[in-house]
């Protein structure tokens, strides 16, 4: 951990030492994410044998990081938030700063970083084009947050630090960028250093300006997963897995060679099939039928029991326990064990609650990063909406039982009624406050035209009616058929 700037001095390495390995285990997850391989892996063998790639080729992947990270973001975000304000008039301002800022699709991106890095960071600034505030998703390898030294955990200031090269790709010229971001807000630093040739150790600091934020907050918010006392940089979801993944990956691979090795196997049989060609070399008979003396050995393929069973068994275990650790579940990520058939919401549920929970744990890690977001954004709009006036409202993107949701509505809206008509269909039609006032006009239309004349005082839609069964109207004014009250 950082608890001074130190580390911005002339000579000193750069990235710190103490958060060299950090930053490399983000680049690593970045790797496992958008490259589909083993940097890890290639590293270590590349240390134990120079040309291991001769030996071990890993052409099959069980990229299981990417997938746990898609899925957790569609979870999470296949149906995006609703952020509103208590005071309901400014929802139309949140809307629109929603829609200038690209907040949504942002917000997806964000929740990648928040599961393979174990933090998502927010940038904030402003538009040149249209003035307004903007964010964006910032790369936590370029994050050096500085603590107090109090033993609290809290951070002081956010650094953001970056090399880029002014040179070409054979005559570099290493250049550090930095921004310090103090959270108390205000203004922030900007400068820029000097490095070596290599880019790995800071030189001379070239320009340094203050810059003022205009009042508002710190610029720079962040969302941290899992974090602990002994790690507040928060808990990528790769750790757990990674090991799992790459063994899986070897035990496939390895059951890939042991098949491809048989698909074409040797034949043996008596030296008699055997005759010479143009150049005196034995070869076999090519023929349909081969005739045999009563001493010779019939012919026969050589292949070999390769315990495929024992193999295959290991690589379940293996995927099994994967399922469990990525808190995930097997049907999540796409295993149904071959069961086609459709079941119920409430079943779903129920075989999807450890997802749903790993969904809810980061809903509530990233609500309040983002109601700070919101409000800091809508500044910039000259709307002074403080956090705690905002609320989110999270939902689980799992598709929901169309029967289920109509016995449910009608328990709530029928006799006694407990819920509001109009707040029952927003809550289990996702609709809008115009859509279901327009559902209530066509629901109360329909109603009408089912009202029959008082004078008959006859109830058509009553179930068990004795003037449908009798085909007479003998039995119209009977009791089953009273208007119900």
């Amino acid at each position: 951990m950082l608890y001074d700037r130190k580390w911005l001095s002339e000579g000193e390495e750069f990235p710190p030492k103490n958060e060299a390995s950090r930053i490399e285990q983000y680049k690593n997850n970045a790797e496992h994410f958008d490259m589909h391989t083993f940097k890890e892996f290639s590293t270590l063998a590349s240390r134990v044998i120079m040309n291991w790639e001769d030996y071990i080729n890993f052409d099959i992947i069980l990229n299981y990081q990417r997938l746990i990270t898609i899925k957790l973001a569609d979870m999470v975000c296949g149906a995006f938030p609703s952020i509103n304000a208590k005071d309901n008039t400014q929802d139309e301002i949140i809307q629109t700063v929603r829609d200038a800022t690209d907040f949504d699709t942002k917000l997806y991106s964000a929740v990648i970083d928040f599961s393979r890095f174990g933090v998502a960071l927010f940038r904030i600034f402003t538009d040149e084009e249209t003035e307004k505030g903007q964010f964006t998703c910032w790369t936590p390898t370029q994050w050096f947050p500085v603590f107090f030294n109090d033993g609290t955990n809290r951070i002081k200031e956010h650094v953001l630090a970056w090399r880029v090269n002014r040179g070409d790709d054979i005559i570099p010229k290493w250049y550090l960028r930095v921004q310090i971001h103090p959270t108390k807000g205000g203004s922030y630093i900007s400068q820029l250093y000097s490095m070596d040739s290599n880019g790995t150790h800071m030189g001379k600091l070239v320009s340094s300006k203050t810059k003022s934020t205009g009042g508002y907050p710190c610029l720079v918010q962040c969302a941290v997963n899992i974090p602990t006392s002994t790690n507040p940089y928060g808990t990528s979801d790769y750790a757990i897995i990674n090991k799992l993944v790459k063994k899986g990956s070897e035990r496939l691979k390895q059951i890939g060679l042991i098949l491809d090795q048989h698909a074409d196997p040797s034949m043996c049989g008596p030296d008699s099939l055997l005759e010479p060609d143009d150049h005196g070399e034995l070869v076999l008979k090519i023929k349909k039928f081969y005739a045999l003396g009563p001493d010779e050995v019939e012919p026969r393929y050589i292949t070999w029991d390769g315990k495929l069973d024992a193999a295959f068994k290991e690589l379940e275990i293996i995927l099994n326990q994967l399922y469990i650790l990525s808190e995930m579940g097997n049907a999540f990520l796409g295993n149904t064990d071959g069961n086609g058939q459709a079941i119920s919401g409430t079943a779903m549920r129920y075989k999807m609650i450890s997802p749903l929970c790993k969904a809810r744990r980061v809903c509530n890690s990233l609500s309040l990063p983002l109601k700070k977001l919101m409000s800091l954004l809508l500044k910039y709009e000259d709307v002074e909406l403080d956090y705690k006036d905002i609320s989110i409202k999270w939902e689980d993107s799992l598709p929901k039982d169309p029967r289920e949701q109509a016995e449910l509505l009608r328990l709530q809206t029928g006799s006694p009624q407990i819920v509001p008509l109009e707040i029952a269909l927003k809550e289990q039609f996702d609709m809008t406050d115009v859509e279901a006032q327009a559902w209530i006009k066509m629901i109360e239309k329909d109603q009408q035209m089912y009202q029959t004349d008082n004078d008959t005082d006859i109830n058509p839609r009553k179930k068990g009616s004795t003037l449908a069964t009798t085909g007479g109207t003998e039995n119209a004014t009977g009791t089953q058929n009273k208007k119900q009250v």
